[in-house]
């Protein structure tokens, strides 16, 4: 799926639940769903990379089109034209249930999130990020990928606890990842 038409079903997901989105939180949110696709479906919910830049795994397609936005939150889908046509594109045609599921679950549970919190769950110890930033410590990687490979081996075992009344102490290894109300 195109990453832009997947920030638009988070958009409208938020926006469903009372909730405007900035492009820091957005990115965030997708790479969680993502990383969510990858490791219960085995299948990616985008055909792009993410990338480890300082606040995080960012998306470079998502970042192009959103990074007018600055720190302002998004209040409505961004509009993704057909190159041939100029036909615009919707979403809906390219989301299954099982995408739209994980969608909406990464939404009700991250959109909670303020964009630093989200920038610490994704910089969490061991997780894909940290993986990739200490391992260009002695290596190259060129554009500081995070391959869905490293997602899915990171995220599979992976733990975080993230209690929703309790934001301290976000790097304890105290509840597994899919455990958190995600399932």
């Amino acid at each position: 799926m195109d990453p832009i038409l997947a920030v638009n079903a988070i958009i409208e997901a938020g926006l469903r639940k009372g909730l405007t989105l900035t492009h820091l939180q957005l990115q965030k949110i997708l790479y969680f769903a993502h990383a969510m696709c990858l490791v219960e479906l085995r299948r990616p919910l985008i055909d792009a990379e993410f990338e480890a830049w300082r606040y995080g795994p960012v998306c470079r397609e998502v970042y192009s089109e959103l990074r007018c936005f600055e720190s302002r939150p998004i209040e409505e889908p961004v509009a993704v034209l057909d190159p041939v046509t100029g036909v615009r594109l919707s979403c809906g045609s390219e989301l299954d249930d099982a995408l739209v599921s994980k969608i909406e679950k990464c939404v009700d549970f991250f959109g909670r999130y303020s964009a630093g919190k989200l920038v610490e769950l994704s910089h969490a110890r061991d997780g894909p990020w940290d993986t990739v930033v200490k391992a260009a410590e002695c290596d190259v990687n060129i554009g500081m990928r995070i391959d869905n490979e490293t997602i899915v081996q990171r995220y599979r075992y992976h733990w975080l606890r993230a209690n929703a009344g309790d934001e301290k102490e976000i790097r304890d290894e105290d509840t597994p990842f899919a455990a958190n109300g995600l399932r």
